[in-house]
């Protein structure tokens, strides 16, 4: 006698699972919960979502799936369950059905929840008493931002610093700008070379054109160790001058200025 199984992945109440939600399922699991409590997961999550990779809709729905909860689902080992139905979300920020599974489903791509359904994949709770821990739950499991709660505060802080960075090579970056065109302007004057000295200020000034706004460290750092090296540059062409054309009291093989006006009356 034949066996023939079929089995359509895409029917109705059967979720897609991809290798990114079982990777970052398998990954999450091995960490040790963090004990942080409700108010500092939110606080970590609202204070830079972009130093998590989240997109501000995706920051705002983890918030959502949280408020969801109780203080007491993240204490210890319990079971930390949002059973909150996908026609609640649709309502609370006025989206489609299908755009809340592709959210729900980057959330646990990324690793910051995972789904559990039930049998009948219905989301429901069963607690102990009506404020007491979850004893039996099936919906969206959000122990990976306990688990996750020190990288977390980890990614801001790096987050910040490299905001830090950026704007200090922003402000660099304009100086140095102001460097190469005060020391254009002495070499044209001490050296013979006057191209090469024109390229150089055309290329600070291009440089300067790119440091944009956005204080991108990935843009700034490669710009501002370009600009350093034409003060460099600069700075050897001027001291490597005629000494005589360095004179402190002005070119000497121009004209001299006759003073007009002596002190003394002859």
């Amino acid at each position: 006698m034949t066996y023939s199984l079929s089995h359509d992945p895409h029917q109705a109440g059967v979720r897609r699972i991809t290798p990114a939600m079982i990777l970052a399922e398998m990954q999450c699991e091995a960490l040790p919960r963090s004990g942080a409590t409700k108010a500092q997961i939110l606080s970590a999550l609202h204070t830079e979502p972009r130093a998590l990779g989240l997109q501000p809709r995706q920051s705002d729905l983890l918030g959502f799936l949280i408020s969801r909860t109780k203080p007491v689902d993240w204490e210890d080992d319990n079971l930390t369950i949002c059973s909150v139905r996908n026609r609640d979300i649709c309502e609370r920020f006025a989206i489609e059905r299908s755009t809340v599974k592709r959210w729900l489903r980057g959330l646990s791509e990324l690793g910051w929840i995972i789904m559990r359904d039930s049998p009948n994949q219905q989301r429901w709770l069963r607690r102990d008493g009506r404020n007491g821990a979850i004893l039996e739950g099936y919906g969206f499991d959000l122990s990976p931002l306990s688990r996750r709660y020190d990288e977390m505060l980890q990614r801001v802080e790096a987050f910040r610093e490299r905001e830090r960075e950026g704007k200090r090579l922003h402000k660099r970056a304009m100086v140095l700008g102001r460097r190469i065109t005060a020391l254009c302007a002495t070499a044209l004057e001490t050296t013979a070379d006057k191209p090469t000295v024109m390229s150089i200020q055309q290329n600070g000034h291009q440089l300067l054109a790119l440091r944009g706004t956005d204080h991108d460290l990935d843009i700034l750092s490669p710009l501002v160790e370009q600009m350093e090296g034409l003060v460099e540059r600069l700075e050897a062409m001027i001291a490597g001058a005629d000494p005589v054309e360095m004179d402190p009291m002005g070119r000497t093989d121009g004209p001299h200025n006759t003073d007009t006006n002596p002190n003394t009356i002859t």
